[in-house]
């Protein structure tokens, strides 16, 4: 399955893993270290100090990311780093990078209502069942085959691209189809009496927060409602 930048910043967000740039570059200043170790006599030690008297790539490279990383007099006199002091730094660059990205990506203007971090979000650890795991995906990063994400494609403006299934005349977004629509009034009803139960105030946040708050302490409850709406959205659509 293909995904556009804009799925891959918010998956990647999603998942808190180590980004693959910062396993690779810490693999090179691992075999940095291994390197400037080397008895000076040894024939791999001389090819690398030809690499490095040169400037080549990889020693370029390994030089920009010692500088990156606080670390360039550890390049200018060969010697070893701690990596992780070097995994950390980068790290904390490539998640103030991720900070401004979900920002600049239009289509995640819900995503970043309720997500802040570059950490591991708890439903991940979840045993959901695969179609509902896939519609929580959807919806958190506004991939979800609504009006407002379909309208792209049919070259529909913003807000015009109004809910289909119901007479409010409003755009049909994420908020939309989890708060507002009728058509799932007695599904978003069970949903409410649930989370209401486990945290009475909830209903005093924005819609934003109470999505945040359910992903992170009821997302069974959420991912079951999101799978039946969007089941009866579907047998409206395609009747059999």
């Amino acid at each position: 399955m293909c995904i556009n930048m804009q799925q891959k910043v918010a998956i990647e967000g999603d998942a808190g893993w180590d980004p693959c740039i910062v396993k690779q570059r810490c693999e090179m200043v691992r075999l940095w270290n291994r390197l400037v170790s080397l008895p000076e006599e040894r024939l791999t030690r001389k090819i690398f100090n030809w690499d490095r008297a040169n400037r080549h790539p990889w020693s370029r490279e390994v030089s920009i990311i010692l500088s990156t990383s606080d670390m360039h007099i550890m390049f200018l006199n060969n010697l070893q780093c701690n990596i992780n002091c070097v995994r950390q730094r980068m790290f904390i660059k490539y998640e103030d990078q991720w900070k401004q990205d979900i920002w600049k990506k239009p289509k995640l203007r819900n995503y970043v209502q309720f997500k802040n971090d570059y950490i591991t979000e708890p439903h991940i650890f979840f045993n959901l069942k695969r179609r509902q795991r896939s519609l929580c995906a959807q919806l958190r990063t506004s991939t979800l085959p609504l009006a407002v994400e379909v309208g792209r494609f049919k070259g529909i403006s913003e807000e015009l691209r109004l809910c289909e299934f119901c007479d409010l005349q409003v755009v049909e977004d994420e908020f939309h189809f989890v708060f507002y629509c009728p058509l799932y009034c007695d599904l978003r009803n069970s949903l409410f009496e649930s989370i209401q139960l486990k945290n009475p105030d909830i209903f005093w946040k924005y819609e934003g927060d109470i999505l945040c708050w359910l992903f992170e302490n009821d997302v069974f409850t959420l991912a079951k409602f999101i799978e039946k709406a969007w089941y009866l959205q579907q047998s409206i659509l395609y009747p059999v």
